[in-house]
């Protein structure tokens, strides 16, 4: 994919439900033009997948937001 500079470049993002759907294009969208993206989802390999193609502006994380303690 091509990476595109703008109004992100050097902002960071957290979008929750990352790894498919909304999550996953948003996810895209936003380290294509430049920001810095913490990547939260609950299947690590679909994040892990994102985040080797932007290594320098993805953080993966690993996590399930619908359990209740």
């Amino acid at each position: 994919m091509e990476k595109k500079a703008g109004y992100f470049l050097n902002k960071t993002i957290v979008i929750t439900g990352a790894s498919s759907g909304i999550g996953r294009t948003l996810s895209y969208w936003y380290l294509n033009h430049g920001a810095k993206v913490a990547m939260v989802g609950r299947d690590i390999d679909a994040l892990d997948k994102i985040g080797k193609d932007f290594p320098s502006q993805a953080l993966v994380v690993q996590a399930d937001l619908t359990i209740d303690m």
